[in-house]
């Protein structure tokens, strides 16, 4: 148990959860953020641990949870209560990033299960492809090669003995740069560590259209998320626009229907400006999420709704970690 998880399961323990749920109010938006629904430590995951948001298994009891102890809404509901419509008590809108194909595999028929709607924020230019997200290529790429010393780019002369430790470390500092120079540092990467061509590895890993209509068809929203999933900061704002609009019409094409929410992808508050948060607000989007931590107060979800906080949800969170995102104590705790 680390240092974080025993703060926080000991604050849950000393009455800081009924605390810290009081201070949002039984009117406040819980909104959950999940990625991949698979298991790191299976013998077939490819691809960065860090997006494994939770295992099959925790995830059925997680949204057991949700329907037992919350009220699932969907985003027509948030949508709705902007304009006076108010969301039920305990309110929790279910959504996920990117399009992994386990959102329709695995995560789908636990949310019907449960009659639980859903948002799915697609990075459309991976739809029906099998070209990887560049961090699933990197931790590929380490764990190809498994331990090693090099001139790596990004981080300069390194010795490693752990695929993943370094890939997080790698990762963590390719998203400090612009959007061309990290395009380029992978390429770099993949010279440096001499790693053979990917080939069929990613066969299968994302969402196709097909996917996504039979979700939208069982209560999953489809949202956007850009096109190539650029941090948007990291762009000219001509180019971050771009980046905004084509994934919207492509969601419009595909669909037949407007997407209600986009979700900004790595969702720290410098990866929003002011120019980004305009950009979208002008495609006639009504919400906007991050990954600052939530709940969202109403206040704030209804009077800033296109900044609208979420809960971070990790394969490491067992039940008293993720009852703990749930009330909000990570704003508190850090």
């Amino acid at each position: 148990m680390g240092l974080r998880h025993s703060a926080l399961s000991g604050f849950g323990k000393i009455g800081g959860i009924r605390l810290v749920e009081r201070w949002f109010g039984r009117d406040s938006l819980t909104v959950l953020c999940y990625h991949r629904v698979a298991d790191p430590a299976a013998t077939d995951f490819v691809g960065f641990k860090g997006t494994a948001s939770a295992s099959p298994e925790s995830f059925a009891r997680q949204m057991r949870t949700v329907a037992t102890r919350y009220n699932p809404v969907s985003i027509d509901e948030v949508v709705g209560s902007l304009n006076g419509r108010p969301l039920p008590e305990r309110a929790v809108l279910v959504t996920f990033d990117d399009g992994y194909r386990d959102n329709h595999d695995v995560a789908l028929p636990v949310l019907s299960k449960h009659s639980i709607p859903a948002v799915v924020f697609l990075a459309t230019d991976h739809i029906g492809t099998d070209e990887p997200f560049w961090w699933d290529r990197v931790a590929w790429m380490f764990e190809t090669v498994g331990s090693g010393s090099a001139d790596l780019p990004v981080l300069g002369p390194t010795s490693w003995t752990d695929p993943h430790r370094i890939t997080v470390r790698w990762v963590d500092s390719a998203k400090r740069l612009a959007e061309s120079e990290k395009t380029a540092a992978v390429i770099e990467l993949s010279e440096v560590l001499d790693t053979p061509n990917i080939g069929s590895t990613f066969s299968g890993m994302h969402l196709d259209w097909d996917m996504v209509r039979a979700m939208q068809a069982r209560r999953v929203s489809i949202g956007a998320h850009t096109c190539s999933h650029p941090i948007l900061s990291r762009l000219d704002p001509d180019d971050a626009r771009r980046e905004v609009m084509c994934s919207v019409d492509r969601v419009v094409q595909e669909t037949g229907q407007v997407p209600k929410g986009f979700a900004y992808p790595n969702g720290e508050p410098e990866d929003y400006p002011d120019e980004v948060v305009r950009a979208v607000g002008e495609t006639g989007i009504a919400l906007g999420f991050t990954l600052s931590p939530g709940p969202a107060r109403k206040r704030e979800y209804s009077g800033d709704p296109l900044r609208i906080p979420r809960v971070y949800v990790h394969h490491t969170d067992d039940l008293v970690l993720f009852g703990a995102k749930m009330a909000g104590i990570p704003r508190f705790v850090r």
